[in-house]
């Protein structure tokens, strides 16, 4: 079957106030595309804000160029394409699909955050911070990762 059309992904929300369409015909190119599926999913569920919502953000506005649930949400993707190590970011900040997946234009948008920035927002929760999130235990341990929900944690972390 040949068309004169490439094939395509439907049902993709705006980025940047842009529409989106993923097509399999080239340009600028990713081997994560699978992040933008991962993008909806996230955003229709909340996840992002979810576990920024809690952290203090005592940064200067006029200094923020990353919003804590964009971080998250940066660090989320990472760890779902299989980038569990945080330095990996250094080397996807510019790399378009993590860039929509984050919310930002994958030409014209700034890149993502550095792996010193995201290392910064991994160390901010306090025992606090953990212990008055009311979708977990205090657990008493500062990794944010603490801030998932209980079925979404390795076996091996579940208590």
């Amino acid at each position: 079957m040949t068309s004169s059309q490439p094939a395509s992904l439907p049902g993709l929300s705006p980025v940047a106030s842009k529409p989106l369409a993923a097509t399999f015909d080239g340009g600028r190119l990713s081997s994560d595309g699978g992040v933008v599926v991962l993008r909806e999913v996230a955003r229709k569920l909340g996840l992002a804000e979810v576990i920024a919502s809690p952290l203090p953000d005592d940064r200067d506005p006029h200094r923020v160029r990353h919003s804590y649930a964009e971080m998250v949400t940066a660090r989320m993707t990472a760890i779902a394409a299989g980038y569990e190590d945080c330095d990996d970011l250094d080397s996807l900040r510019c790399d378009p699909a993590f860039k929509i997946a984050c919310g930002r234009a994958p030409e014209t948008g700034h890149d993502l955050m550095s792996q010193p920035t995201l290392s910064r927002l991994e160390n901010l929760p306090d025992r606090h911070v953990l212990s008055t999130t009311p979708m977990i235990p205090p657990t008493g341990s500062s990794s944010w990762l603490c801030l998932m929900p209980t079925w979404a944690r390795p076996a091996s972390s579940r208590s």
